[in-house]
């Protein structure tokens, strides 16, 4: 078998597209460029295979040469020179593959599937739903390794503020899936969800939020005790917290705003406190809310529902309201505290399937807020009505106990 019949200057010179023998399967292909080619017969299949060995601006003659000769030996040992190329560059993506960190979405996934959360399935959903909306959109295609505080406070500071639960119990699960992927080798150093970690970010307000609300696991109790209270704000606050608009909107609450035969309250745009409202806002009322109003009714004397005590036509003071709940608690929570439990309250509802029972928006919707979207807004332009009166009576079951 003749080799080495090419010279530099010959390889240089080719112009014509064509392929030029060098000998021993050794070729130089000229085809859009100058690249060479190992032509053989596979030991494994006996068929003809064209083998790329680069071009040639970056492969010389020699190279070529050299290169040719270590795959005409392993054919002589029974290799196919291209499957033995394809099962080295595997194994080196392979080696990448484990020296590179998983994402946390990965992490996220290995943890669950390790069973390290500990919780019933109903609760996993729950904890699920958490870390989909809030953590995966922020941290998900993160290596995990690179995850550090400026990422968590990225996740939390949409969130956070009005609704510590769902923050508190959000962040605790993302510290524990960083904790097994610190336990995994994933990762080094302080783990960067570690409230410890947060609490000079987030301090003053945390803080702040502690005084003014009210978890969802308390509510229950809450209402029991004000529902067998003989306050003057009992029912007005009761009353809020079933409806759950603002302190001063439901004290001035006049009873022209009430249609009790159809269970609704129209109220009117300028209490909402939504900048640039153009309409009422129609919130449907529950079986207790229309309880509350009946018994309000026997006793009406003025045009305002929570009518007050000194004469004249007036709305109930915000102190008589103020004061039917703060003796209830072992710490001041406010009325709009009772909001934030509801937005804590909502999102841990769960269907068997994992899926959600409200979405955001009707949630957002309950509370008096705007979704952002101008597009999602003109598709709901009574925004979520049907959707939010069995929202409401689902909350003021489980404010009754009877969920």
């Amino acid at each position: 078998m003749a080799l080495n019949k090419l010279t530099d200057t010959q390889v240089k010179r080719f112009r014509t597209p064509g392929r030029y023998g060098d000998g021993g399967g050794l070729y130089l292909e000229i085809k859009n460029g100058k690249r060479w080619i190992m032509r053989y017969l596979s030991p494994v299949t006996g068929k003809t295979r064209d083998m790329g060995l680069g071009s040639l601006d970056s492969v010389s003659l020699a190279l070529a040469r050299d290169l040719a000769r270590k795959h005409r030996e392993l054919i002589a040992e029974g290799i196919d020179p291209i499957d033995q190329r394809k099962d080295a560059r595997a194994e080196t993506r392979a080696q990448l593959a484990r020296t590179r960190m998983p994402s946390f979405q990965a992490c996220w996934d290995e943890w669950r599937r390790e069973g390290q959360s500990g919780v019933t399935r109903k609760h996993a959903n729950r904890q699920d739903r958490r870390v989909e909306m809030y953590a995966l959109p922020i941290l998900g295609k993160l290596s995990v390794d690179k995850i550090d505080t400026d990422e968590i406070v990225d996740m939390l500071t949409p969130i956070w503020r009005g609704r510590m639960e769902t923050t508190r119990r959000m962040l605790r699960v993302v510290a524990q899936v960083m904790r097994y992927a610190k336990q995994r080798k994933y990762r080094t150093g302080d783990n960067p969800a570690e409230w410890k970690n947060l609490d000079s970010i987030f301090n003053y307000n945390h803080q702040s939020e502690s005084l003014a609300r009210v978890e969802p696991e308390d509510m229950p109790a809450l209402m029991a005790l004000l529902r067998d209270s003989t306050a003057l704000g009992a029912r007005c606050a009761e009353f809020a917290a079933h409806t759950l608009m603002r302190s001063t909107c439901v004290r001035e609450t006049r009873w022209v705003e009430i249609d009790l035969p159809h269970r609704l309250w129209t109220v009117p745009k300028e209490r909402m406190k939504v900048k640039g409202r153009t309409k009422d806002f129609l919130l449907p009322l529950s079986d207790r809310a229309v309880a509350i109003l009946e018994e309000k009714a026997a006793l009406r004397h003025n045009d305002y529902v929570f009518a007050g005590t000194w004469g004249g036509n007036h709305c109930l003071a915000e102190t008589a309201l103020r004061d039917a709940v703060y003796p209830l608690l072992d710490k001041h929570a406010t009325v709009h505290g009772f909001r934030s439990a509801f937005r804590d309250w909502g999102d841990e509802q769960i269907r068997d399937d994992g899926t959600a029972m409200f979405g955001t928006d009707v949630l957002e919707y309950a509370i008096g807020h705007t979704v952002r979207s101008k597009v999602q807004r003109a598709y709901q332009r009574d925004e979520a009505y049907a959707l939010r009166t069995p929202l409401m009576a689902r909350w003021s079951a489980y404010l009754d106990g009877t969920l």
